[in-house]
């Protein structure tokens, strides 16, 4: 993670006056068979999956503790159909050789959960675009739930991760990523991600790192 200059967090204290439990809360974005199942659409136009399904082990690890700390978690679907696929968004898919009738569609195995299923207590937003705050009821469910923390998880970190957390930090969201718990599909791609929402004063640590700041929270 240092070839690209990435300010990781590394120090829990430096964490743990903004994650405070009470306010804090997962997302879960995009774990779903067209992007990480070696069946899923992705793989078979030829993308590497390996490094997205090597990392959902330790993000479901990770929520296994968030659970522990009764932190809400909400898993973020991308879902694409006619109804909300507009003419700028099927230009952006010609460009990159993509289907529109194959990817995410409602009702598709590809559009499913990937070994990570939102359990009774979770949420789950539908989002149609790279940010799951656009036209979505996500500010709304954290706000309700006085949530002032965003925990970044999922896939893809330069994509739906970056713009997610890009969109909630101008919400005014503190924003944590999670450089081991989220992935694209090169390990350069994650890292020029990491380092750039580094710079823009967004938090970049590891779940290590969370979990003792949340410890260094519980006893206080």
């Amino acid at each position: 993670m240092g070839a690209r200059n990435i300010p990781l967090v590394e120090n829990p204290q430096e964490l743990a006056e903004r994650i405070d439990l009470a306010h804090c809360a997962v997302l879960v974005v995009d774990i779903q068979n067209d992007w990480c199942h070696e069946n899923g659409h992705y793989a078979k136009s030829g993308s590497d999956v390996t490094i997205l399904q090597n990392t959902v082990p330790k993000i479901a690890e990770f929520l296994g503790e968030a659970r522990a700390y009764h932190v809400p978690i909400i898993h973020i679907q991308t879902v694409h159909s006619n109804w909300t696929d507009s003419p700028p968004w099927h230009a952006r898919l010609k460009k990159r050789n993509i289907s529109a009738d194959a990817l995410l569609k409602p009702g598709t195995w590809g559009v499913e959960f990937y070994k990570i299923i939102p359990q009774p207590d979770d949420y789950v937003v539908i989002k149609h675009r790279y940010s799951a705050f656009v036209d979505t009821d996500l500010d709304l469910v954290l706000r309700s739930a006085g949530i002032k923390t965003i925990i970044m998880t999922g896939f893809a970190s330069n994509v739906c991760v970056q713009n997610t957390a890009m969109h909630g930090f101008m919400r005014d969201y503190y924003v944590a990523l999670l450089a081991d718990c989220t992935a694209t599909f090169t390990v350069e791609d994650h890292e020029i991600a990491m380092a750039y929402m580094g710079k823009l004063s967004l938090s970049i640590t590891n779940a290590k790192t969370l979990l003792e700041a949340w410890r260094l929270v519980r006893k206080e």
